[in-house]
């Protein structure tokens, strides 16, 4: 999710933007996904506990980034690669919504919360999959009979659209 240091960089570039209060929700838009009937709250809430704890970005994510190039100048300012090594999270809200969805957000500056979407949507697409295979007891040979599955759909429906000249494919991150 680059677009994300992306945003980070900008917002640092504005310095009327950094404190500027802002609030993220994550919402599970489609109601025939229940994520809170297949994700357990304590298990939610330790993998973001536990993203939280963490102190970003290593420093060889730094040198990664620093060496992240748009020609011949760096994709982001070096003032943001030295703020990304004591970055830490803000504080996250979590609440059963009681409809089988839970209420994920985050209210905090723009610079300090902006990363979050990525760390959560990673979280709770992670844990998703790995709940919702170990509730249906599928054995590892199902599960890789599901991903083979999923893999050849993917394949069928890349196949497809580079079969397809009038078709214009552009990826948006992972989403």
């Amino acid at each position: 999710d680059i677009y994300k240091f992306l945003m980070l960089d900008f917002i640092r570039s504005h310095p009327e933007y950094q404190s500027m209060r802002v609030r993220w929700k994550l919402t599970v838009r489609n109601k025939d996904v229940r994520i809170a009937d297949i994700i357990p709250e304590w298990a939610l809430r330790a993998q973001l506990d536990a993203t939280k704890s963490l102190k970003w970005v290593s420093q060889a994510g730094i040198s990664y980034l620093r060496g992240m190039q748009v020609g011949n100048r760096p994709l982001l300012r070096e003032d943001t690669l030295e703020y990304l090594k004591d970055f830490s999270l803000p504080p996250y809200e979590l609440k059963n919504d009681g409809n089988g969805g839970y209420e994920l957000s985050f209210e905090w500056n723009w610079e300090e919360s902006t990363l979050w979407e990525i760390y959560a949507l990673k979280i709770i697409n992670s844990l998703y999959l790995y709940s919702y295979a170990k509730k249906a007891k599928l054995s590892p040979s199902e599960w890789n009979g599901v991903m083979t599955r999923m893999y050849g759909r993917l394949y069928d429906n890349v196949e497809h659209v580079k079969s397809e000249p009038r078709i214009t494919f552009s990826e948006f991150g992972t989403r």
